[in-house]
C-alpha cells in the first residue's frame, strides 16, 4: 500500500522534536508499505534531508521514507485564511 502521511512536525531521532510520525512511517515500511511524508520545516526538527530547498521545497529519501519538506512560515496565531495563503500561495 502507498501511504501519504501529512505531519506538521516530522523529525528523525536526531532532532529535538517528537518522533511519532517517523516511528509510524518506519513501522509501515517494515510491514511492506511505501510512505511519503509531507511536512513543514520546523525549528529544532531534523528531517534528515540535506541540501538546499528549491522553490521552498526539499525532497529525499530518509531511512526509506520519501520526505517532502515544505518551508512554511506561520504562527499558531495566524488565522485560517493566513495559513491557507501561506500554503497555497508559496
Amino acid at each position: 500500500m502507498k501511504v501519504l502521511y501529512f505531519h506538521q512536525h516530522f523529525s528523525t531521532p536526531q532532532g529535538s522534536k517528537g518522533t511519532r510520525s517517523y516511528e509510524m512511517a518506519k513501522r509501515l515500511i517494515d510491514h511492506g508499505h511505501q510512505v511519503t511524508m509531507v511536512c513543514g520545516s520546523g525549528f529544532m526538527a531534523r528531517t534528515g534531508l540535506v541540501g538546499k530547498s528549491e522553490n521552498g521545497i526539499r525532497r529525499g529519501i530518509v531511512d526509506g521514507i520519501d520526505v517532502i519538506e515544505i518551508n512554511l512560515e506561520y504562527s499558531n496565531y495566524d488565522s485560517l485564511t493566513n495559513r491557507a495563503n501561506d500554503l497555497f500561495l508559496k
